[in-house]
């Protein structure tokens, strides 16, 4: 994916929230300021780090089981 400003590859790490929840962070990779966002589903974030998925495959595996 990329920054909706300048266009760079978002980069992609496992943080912690503010409750102490695993989330993943999407950044700007130029500049953290551009674009900054959390996922916080339990379920992509345990395929994401656990499973050591990409992030792509654990927002698929999110999606078949939500349905």
């Amino acid at each position: 994916m990329k920054c909706l400003v300048c266009g760079e590859e978002l980069e992609v790490n496992i943080c912690h929230g503010k409750k102490g929840r695993t989330a993943i962070m999407l950044s700007c990779r130029g500049d953290g300021r551009h674009f900054r966002a959390f996922i916080n589903e339990p379920t992509v974030v345990e395929g994401m780090s656990e499973l050591s998925l990409p992030l792509e495959q654990a927002l698929a595996l999110w999606r078949k089981r939500s349905e």
